[in-house]
């Protein structure tokens, strides 16, 4: 595994223990704050999973500090995205634009294959995985 792929994922086991509730928020930052501006797809993920996780108070991903369900399935997404070897988008830098709008940076959030660059991008990938 070459570096790149290591730190995208490390973010990747980050988040998934943090949404599983393994992980605190603290816990899910540290590793955030390792891999900023380091390799740049984990960098525009950490940027937006860092509004769902900063915090004063430690927690874990329940209660109150629950991520939204709205929002779950989207970043699980990200995890798959950062375990694949697909190229970020160009023009698609992550960021949420807003709960009433439910877009990110232009896109509906039920766009199942983003950050992927087509289904068939996505496709390709869960083929891989299964194998």
């Amino acid at each position: 595994m070459n570096p790149q792929q290591k730190v995208r994922h490390n973010l990747a086991d980050a988040i998934e223990f943090y949404l599983d509730g393994e992980y605190t928020n603290a816990q899910l930052e540290d590793v955030i704050f390792d891999i900023w501006g380091v390799e740049n797809v984990s960098t525009n993920i950490a940027d937006v999973i860092i509004l769902f996780s900063s915090d004063f108070a430690t927690h874990r991903n329940s209660g109150r500090y629950q991520i939204p369900s709205k929002f779950i399935e989207r970043i699980r997404k990200w995890i798959v995205f950062l375990r694949s070897d697909c190229n970020w988008p160009a023009s698609a830098r992550d960021i949420l634009a807003g709960d009433s709008s439910e877009t990110i940076r232009g896109q509906a959030i039920e766009d199942v294959h983003w950050p992927f660059q087509s289904k068939d991008d996505w496709d390709k990938y869960i083929l891989e995985m299964a194998d």
